[in-house]
């Protein structure tokens, strides 16, 4: 009688363990549901990016047809949607343009000399400042 006593009292323990542990993860499962939401986001921005590094890394330099060529398949997915600043027609100048080519900045890539070449920019800097200016450009400078 004692061993049965002694059993049911361990199998009580078992029982309000597994209750426990239920429950915990029941709490975090409520908690967090965030974290699926952030590593979705960051999946789908990593990929974006990819896009356009792919895009870039397809064309080495010098062999964009044009300034358009290489705006279309390489800007035109952010600045183009309203992701980047709006470019065409703006008239900054090709140093700054070629600065932000080079380093990148916030959610845009670097690209290498080996991507895009020092003269691609210079085309590139030129076409943009001949384009019409939409509305967005003329709230739009170096500091946006």
């Amino acid at each position: 009688m004692i061993r049965l006593l002694a059993s049911l009292s361990r199998l009580r323990e078992r029982i309000q363990a597994s209750r426990y542990a239920v429950e915990s993860a029941k709490i975090r499962s409520i908690e967090e549901p965030s974290i699926t939401l952030r590593t979705a986001f960051l999946i789908v921005s990593a990929a974006g990016l990819l896009v356009v590094a792919a895009a870039v890394q397809a064309q080495s330099a010098g062999e964009w047809r044009n300034a358009e060529h290489l705006y279309n398949s390489s800007c035109t997915f952010c600045h183009d949607t309203g992701v980047g600043p709006v470019l065409k027609g703006v008239g900054w100048p090709e140093e700054y343009i070629e600065i932000r080519v080079r380093n990148g900045y916030r959610a845009m890539p670097a690209f290498k000399p080996s991507e895009i070449s020092r003269s691609d920019i210079e085309d590139l800097a030129k076409w943009l400042a001949e384009q019409e200016p939409t509305t967005e450009a003329v709230e739009a400078g170096p500091g946006s």
